[in-house]
């Protein structure tokens, strides 16, 4: 996963991608929740579905780790 953040005038950021996540593959967030990449959704925001109770939800880079659980099929 690389990428760099963007900011405009107004102080948006927006996350630019060079190597997206690939489709399937876990992460953790930052509340120990796994989590599974879906797409890469407005201003470059991560989505992903939630293991746990299939909650989507949107996460700027940081926030995840890559798990060792690696792609969901």
């Amino acid at each position: 996963m690389k990428h760099t953040l963007e900011t405009n005038g107004r102080g948006g950021v927006r996350v630019a991608w060079q190597e997206k996540p690939t489709p399937g593959q876990v992460f953790t967030d930052l509340f120990g929740d796994e989590v599974v990449f879906d797409e890469i959704g407005p201003a470059g925001m991560i989505l992903c579905t939630r293991k746990s109770d299939g909650i989507q939800q949107a996460h700027m880079p940081h926030e995840l780790t890559p798990s060792n659980a690696g792609i969901e099929r």
